[in-house]
Formats: structure tokens, sequence, C-alpha cells
């Protein structure tokens, strides 16, 4: 699900409406939430937020991706304390994007979202699990091939990756890696 919603993502921001769709969203449900349940219900109010934080951040240069992580971090620090797992999972999210873009500033969005990811993974999970060690192979990979020469495209370069996280996970003969193969195969030919 998690490498759908990469390529949902990785779509959106290639056409450069998340931003954009995200405020009208917003808003519309905002309106939405307004007639069913009235001005002082925490959903409003949240929503109200999230509108609020896509208005101010409207005409900043920053990616669509770090934009809505930045809108996220302001709903849950709204709604959570400082302590809460989910704000302090959230503030890692944007830490982790802040310095990957300070880094270089025309890093991927995949990347963005996967190192996000990996510092959630660091925060919530043993050094050993599973997902932890996913996440970090996932960065590794995403690395590798977005940031290697060529004239390759994009689409490919994220089959590479995305090959490289299941054949660590997997193994060769699984029938995820062996899909895997078989779409790099067809990107190829185009």
């Amino acid at each position: 699900m998690k490498r759908f919603r990469f390529v949902l993502l990785f779509l959106a921001c290639a056409a450069g409406l998340l931003h954009a769709e995200d405020l009208a969203s917003a808003r519309a449900e905002l309106k939405e939430l307004l007639g069913r349940y009235g001005e002082r219900h925490p959903r409003v109010r949240d929503q109200r937020l999230r509108v609020t934080e896509y208005e101010r951040l409207a005409d900043s240069a920053e990616p669509a991706v770090m934009k809505t992580a930045r809108v996220d971090l302001a709903v849950v620090d709204h709604r959570y304390g400082d302590s809460h797992p989910k704000l302090q999972e959230q503030r890692a999210r944007v830490q982790a994007m802040e310095a990957a873009l300070a880094a270089d500033p025309q890093t991927p969005a995949e990347l963005l979202e996967a190192q996000a990811e990996r510092a959630v993974a660091r925060l919530r999970l043993g050094e050993r699990h599973v997902r932890r060690i996913e996440a970090e192979a996932r960065v590794v990979a995403l690395e590798k091939h977005l940031r290697a020469p060529g004239d390759d495209s994009h689409e490919l370069r994220l089959a590479r990756a995305e090959l490289e996280v299941k054949l660590a996970r997997y193994g060769e003969n699984h029938p995820k890696v062996i899909e895997a193969r078989e779409r790099i195969a067809a990107l190829t030919e185009k």
C-alpha cells in the first residue's frame, strides 16, 4: 500500500498539482464539516487549521510533499500534547525532510518521503525490526537509483529501486520480485 502511495505522490508532484489540489480539497472538506457539525467541533477546528496552514504555505518554494508534512505537523501539534507519539513521529518526518532539503534542494519527493519514513522507523522500531530494515534499504536504493547519472526515465529508476528493496526482503524467486522484474522489462522496452 505504501508503494502505491509513493507512485501517486510522484505522479501528483510531477504534475505540480499536489499542493493546489490539497488546498482546494481542504477548503471543500471544511465547508462540508461546518455544515455537518458546526463551528466548535474538533474536526472542524483541525480542518480550519489545515486550510490556514495550506494558505500560509501557498507561496513557499518548498516541494509539495514538504508542505503537506508541515500542515500535518501543525494539525498534530494542535491536537496532541508535546509528548504524544504521533507528534514526535511527525516532527521526526519534518526534520528528516528539512535535513534532506538542506543538503540538496533538488531531492526527489519519493526520496524525501522515504527518509521521513526511515526517521519514524528509527524512532519507533528496534534496530532489527523488519520494517526498519526495509525503510533503511528503501532510502539507500532510492538514493542509488534516483541520483545515478544517466538518461533513464524517473519511473524506470523508481522501479529499479523498488526491485532492490524487494530482493533484499524476499529473495530471488518470490512472486513480488518476479513481478518487479517484469515491470522493469516492460519499462525498458518503451
